[in-house]
């Protein structure tokens, strides 16, 4: 289920100990819970964007490899958006 911003405060409190802890320690665990998270979501964004299955797998893969090197440039901003859809 994709978290929505209508999710209660601890859900994403949880999500941004999440990301707190990749960027901190590159917790290769943190990084397979981020993954199962938002990997379908990734996914069926570049589905409604009009990607077919192959290009929607291929956009996934892009953004979950460059993760681990952007999250030391990553700055939370929640006025600039959200990982909530």
């Amino acid at each position: 289920m994709v978290p929505s911003n209508s999710s209660p405060a601890p859900f994403r409190r949880e999500r941004r100990g999440l990301l707190a802890r990749l960027r901190s320690t590159g917790d290769s665990v943190g990084l397979s819970d981020f993954d199962g998270i938002y990997r379908k979501m990734v996914y069926g964004l570049s589905r409604d964007a009009g990607l077919t299955r192959d290009e929607a797998e291929q956009v996934a893969r892009d953004v979950f490899a460059r993760i681990p090197r952007s999250l030391a440039e990553f700055e939370s901003d929640p006025n600039r958006g959200s990982l909530f859809v």
